[in-house]
């Protein structure tokens, strides 16, 4: 009889802390959503800072980067 109470006991412990957690994760989420990106943005006066980035990410290939470089430096 006792063995069946304790296990009970434990399973309610366990089940608190599970739901614990995922409201923790979940207001991490959350608050993680809301701040933002984490990485810093370029400078939006750089024109060849977002250039670059642009060409990072391929949505400029090598000579259209190359001509926006050669444009902006003058």
């Amino acid at each position: 009889m006792f063995g069946s109470m304790y296990g009970m006991m434990v399973v309610g412990a366990l089940l608190w802390l599970v739901i614990l957690a995922g409201a923790g994760i979940l207001l991490y989420v959350v608050v993680r959503s809301l701040s933002g990106p984490a990485r810093a943005s370029p400078d939006e006066d750089d024109p060849l800072a977002i250039a670059q980035i642009r060409y990072a990410r391929g949505e400029l290939t090598r000579e259209q980067y190359e001509e926006m470089c050669r444009v902006l430096s003058g």
